[in-house]
């Protein structure tokens, strides 16, 4: 039941963050509309991780992760102490959620370099990461 209920806030969240994205007025970057594939990842870091090392995850996820050329949109933080009442799961210490144009995003985002370094400076901080991908249907 938890689980459903993480699972339910998690992509009522990535929902709502895509819609922001996708409404946002046009900027330099690419068009909102090309971006109908969401990767989601809520991270549980172990009980050693101080909160300086939490924070070098964060920063790293902008300087490191946003610069793939394939992200279309990046957020990364803890979790929001003002979230939706009576349903929101807090039992998670850092989300991310990811935005691509499609699944060939998301794939050169996993195999790039940038990615991996991310990877190799922080997959030690990590009990549990849940992943969730999913696609914009209404776009295609």
């Amino acid at each position: 039941m938890h689980r459903k209920i993480l699972l339910a806030t998690v992509l009522g969240s990535a929902l709502w963050l895509s819609w922001r994205w996708w409404n946002q007025p046009v900027t330099a970057q690419p068009a909102a509309s090309a971006s109908g594939f969401v990767h989601m990842v809520a991270f549980t870091v172990k009980k050693d991780v101080s909160a300086q090392g939490l924070e070098e995850v964060i920063t790293d996820g902008h300087k490191l992760l946003a610069r793939i050329p394939s992200v279309k949109g990046l957020w990364i933080g803890r979790p929001a102490e003002r979230a939706t009442p009576d349903v929101a799961v807090k039992d998670y210490d850092l989300g991310l959620l990811v935005l691509f144009e499609n699944y060939d995003g998301l794939k050169a985002y996993l195999d790039h370099d940038l990615h991996q370094e991310f990877v190799r400076r922080h997959k030690g901080k990590f009990d549990r990461v849940l992943v969730y991908d999913f696609v914009d249907r209404s776009r295609r």
